[in-house]
Formats: structure tokens, sequence, C-alpha cells
């Protein structure tokens, strides 16, 4: 397993390397950290769906998916096991 790195950003600048300066206790302007997150990914895997396939999101999403659709509400008694 690689070993990461915990490196704090240099105080005032975001974390993505963009340079732009922040405001106390931040690590991205706005929206930067997908900048980060794509370029890592690209960096890995070359593509959003090697990055995908590989970490079997799909079934990941199915599983919300059917959670997300699961009867709820006081009405709805679920069966005791």
């Amino acid at each position: 397993m690689q070993q990461r790195s915990r490196r704090v950003p240099i105080k005032g600048e975001c974390a993505c390397g963009c340079g732009s300066l922040l405001d106390t206790g931040e690590y991205f302007v706005q929206g930067h950290h997908v900048q980060a997150m794509y370029a890592i990914i690209m960096e890995q895997y070359g593509s959003i769906i090697e990055f995908v396939t590989a970490h079997q999101a799909r079934e990941f999403r199915l599983l919300q998916f059917e959670r997300l659709n699961e009867p709820r509400g006081r009405h709805t008694k679920r069966a005791s096991v």
C-alpha cells in the first residue's frame, strides 16, 4: 500500500497549487478541491471511467439507490428477524 503524505499547505495559499490567497482556516479556493481531485485521478488512473471502474463505484451507487428507495415513515413496518 502506498503511504500518503500528510503535508499541510503553506498558510494562505490554495492547496491545489494555483497560488491563490485564502482566508484563514481554508485549504482551497471555492471549487479548487475538485480540480485537485481531478488531477490526482487523471495522474493515477488516466480517466474518470478507469477510476470509477477500479473502485467499483457502480456497485456502490446501486447499493445507495436501493437504500434511498427503501420505504420509510412511521406507517411502514419492517419484518422482525
